[in-house]
């Protein structure tokens, strides 16, 4: 389990527009959160936004400081994004080509790019140096309500607002129950050395008596979804997608 220490600091952006005698005060609360990363790869998660933004950025989300930058994908810290049918893959590279003269994210090409990120998705990330305190930084989300579409098949998803949760957290009623894995929603978590099953039941054994995750031996579990920490979620296609409310 990934160890977690979180932090919010709050930082009161107040901007006050008089209309017809009415006042709207802006708050933007900015945060940080220390995640855990393993040597090798692990799943992450976005819980933040770009100060001022609708999503973030690889760039925006990190201090490239805390990673390592190379020459090329063999040396690098690699960020793996899926896109519903394949992947896109990023390196951190510390050489300086005519687009930019710092260490940056680039595509397998060398080009340096800005990889957009919603709270909410997750993607891979291998890391070459030994297990370590990573900052995740950013805005924190105010939506009251945040919908994750999902496709039919293979998604990678995170929980969208920053603080330690679990899959129960999730709405699930736009989500598919069955009475085993083949017809259900699957949710698979790297360990670190392999993979943990759960799916969406809508059997009733003497644990529990309405429609819950799952693990493989048909036991409830309350699966982590801890600050920065990512999922594969397998979508039936009767799934149109799950939500989670604002838990502060």
């Amino acid at each position: 389990m990934k160890r977690i220490k979180y932090i919010v600091a709050l930082v009161a952006t107040v901007g006050i527009f008089s209309a017809q005698a009415a006042e709207v005060d802006s708050v933007n609360m900015v945060g940080f959160a220390k995640v855990n990363l393993m040597q090798g790869l692990n799943i992450i998660g976005v819980p933040f936004l770009t100060v001022g933004d609708t999503e973030t950025s690889l760039n925006d989300l990190f201090d490239v400081s805390e990673f390592t930058a190379g020459a090329g994908i063999g040396n690098s810290d690699v960020v793996t994004v899926w896109t519903g049918s394949g992947y896109e893959g990023y390196y951190l590279s510390n050489q300086a080509p005519p687009s930019y003269t710092e260490t940056a994210w680039v595509n397998l090409a060398g080009d340096r790019v800005e990889v957009t990120l919603q709270p909410g998705e997750a993607v891979w990330l291998r890391r070459v140096a030994a297990a370590a305190d990573i900052t995740f930084k950013g805005e924190v989300m105010s939506a009251a309500n945040t919908d994750i579409v999902l496709a039919t098949g293979l998604n990678m998803i995170s929980f969208p607002y920053s603080v330690s949760a679990s899959l129960n957290d999730f709405d699930i009623s736009n989500a598919t129950a069955g009475a085993g894995i083949g017809n259900s929603d699957v949710v698979t978590v790297w360990t670190g050395s392999g993979y943990e099953g759960y799916y969406l039941s809508n059997q009733a054994p003497p644990t529990y008596t309405e429609i819950a995750w799952v693990n493989l031996a048909g036991d409830r579990a309350d699966v982590d979804m801890s600050i920065g920490k990512g999922v594969w979620y397998r979508a039936q296609a009767t799934t149109t997608g799950i939500s989670a409310d604002k838990p502060y």
